[in-house]
């Protein structure tokens, strides 16, 4: 999407490969994340994930990951 994102949410909790927990893509708008928690588990299972040309703003709190090639926030 070419638009703004906001992503309000609580606890986020996956489980399973490729699983990621937040996801936000876009390609030229502003991206804001806010969560009180990320928990994955499982192989490529990204805690926070924002992909933007625009600015990014992240209010997480913990982010918890246990898997291999599993990144926090990125």
């Amino acid at each position: 999407t070419s638009g703004s994102i906001i992503i309000n949410c609580g606890a986020v909790t996956t489980d399973g490969d490729g699983s990621d927990g937040v996801l936000a893509d876009s390609d030229t708008g502003t991206v804001t994340v806010t969560t009180t928690s990320v928990t994955t588990s499982g192989l490529d299972s990204d805690g926070v994930m924002i992909d933007t040309h625009g600015a990014v703003t992240a209010n997480v709190g913990n982010v918890t990951t246990s898997g291999d090639d599993s990144t926090g926030l990125m």
